[in-house]
């Protein structure tokens, strides 16, 4: 299997191309299969994003125009209902994979993975090495305030309002470093990558010749 850092990324990023392109009997076999796989996990990641599926579901349902299910001015369409589902099931399905990525590989493995996958944007004046570290600061900073499980709203506010005092007091500058261990890519990871990569490329031609 490959050992690239910037390899489960790359799965990552083709599951959500390849996604849009499945039918909706695809969709839901891709997340039984997910759901058996991560097991208990599940349920603690789809939490986290109830909100945000249940609000996709009915921004779906009360806009896209279609057949209504009651006999209001105000109902929600079949064809809305449908399609929100849909879209719900996608992002349920990357915030599974998400979680699983979390889970197997360490936090400086994904930070040198996305190093080396953001390099390209280098030639349009981005410093790759100034966003990683930000995000890495960022993720510390995130971790520091929730923990290791999702916070109420009370007790993340009660965690910012007490973070920062209102004068807080100068601190002295401080020098941290960030390694990072970005092996070279051998030809047997980038062969993997290609063909990961070529499922959703695959997927996009044939829906433009064909669909």
């Amino acid at each position: 299997m490959p050992t690239h850092p910037a390899f489960p990324l790359v799965c990552w990023l083709a599951l959500a191309l390849t996604l849009p392109r499945l039918t909706p009997l695809a969709l839901l076999l891709v997340s039984l299969v997910g759901a058996v796989y991560l097991g208990r996990a599940v349920w603690a990641a789809s939490r986290r994003v109830k909100w945000l599926l249940l609000t996709l579901i009915a921004t779906f349902a009360f806009t896209l125009p279609g057949d209504p299910l009651f006999a209001t001015a105000w109902s929600p369409t079949a064809e809305g209902l449908q399609a929100g589902a849909l879209h719900a099931l996608r992002l349920l399905i990357l915030v599974w994979a998400v979680r699983l990525l979390l889970g197997r590989h360490p936090p400086l493995a994904r930070l040198a993975g996305l190093w080396w996958l953001v390099q390209p944007l280098a030639w349009c004046g981005v410093s790759p090495n100034r966003m990683v570290v930000r995000l890495f600061l960022t993720l510390e900073e995130t971790a520091k305030l929730t923990g290791d499980h999702a916070p109420s709203l009370s007790a993340l506010w009660h965690a910012l309002s007490t973070s920062l005092p209102v004068h807080p007091p100068p601190a002295p500058p401080e020098t941290r470093h960030l390694t990072l261990q970005c092996p070279p890519l051998s030809g047997r990871d980038g062969l993997w990558m290609l063909a990961v990569m070529s499922v959703p490329v695959g997927l996009l031609g044939w829906g433009a010749l064909w669909g």
